[in-house]
């Protein structure tokens, strides 16, 4: 089960919260702030046509530039995660008003052409990670992360 806020303007910024994770082993954040950038990456790679790289743990990159931002947070009972809450930004455009000097985006019309409607975007991104969770831990994180990893020799921005 998911669900997803959405705040489009100057910066996209989605959160989707999962729930319902007893029984599925998980207990580390970390496996989620892996498999959270392992999934943003594969949907703008299928979205967009680029190739974006990682940089450990959920830097999504193109060209070594920050393209995505990603956070994540965990609620437990116990040890066990019950949900995950990933939130994620994009910026669209330059014209985009900055972000704080913390967080550095490079704006997602440098790298595609075209227009994109930012709330069906978000909309396609929340469902992509919801439909793609479980699965990304079958394929095997760590491999499926290598694909992209900045370490392992990913071409930047290519």
């Amino acid at each position: 089960m998911a669900g997803c806020g959405i705040a489009c303007g100057a910066i996209l910024a989605m959160s989707i919260a999962l729930f319902s994770w007893r029984g599925h082993g998980e207990r580390r954040s970390a496996s989620f702030r892996l498999k959270s950038g392992l999934l943003v990456a594969d949907w703008i790679k299928a979205t967009f046509g680029i190739r974006p790289t990682l940089k450990w743990p959920n830097d999504v990159l193109f060209a070594g530039k920050n393209l995505a931002a990603i956070l994540c947070e965990t609620s437990s009972h116990g040890e066990i995660p019950e949900a995950v809450t990933v939130g994620v930004g994009l910026k669209p455009s330059p014209a985009a008003r900055s972000l704080p000097e913390k967080i550095s985006l490079l704006p997602m019309a440098d790298v595609v052409s075209g227009t994109w409607d930012a709330p069906a975007v978000a909309a396609e991104l929340a469902r992509y990670i919801a439909r793609r969770w479980t699965d990304v831990e079958r394929e095997g994180v760590a491999r499926r992360y290598g694909e992209y990893d900045v370490g392992a020799g990913a071409a930047m921005g290519g």
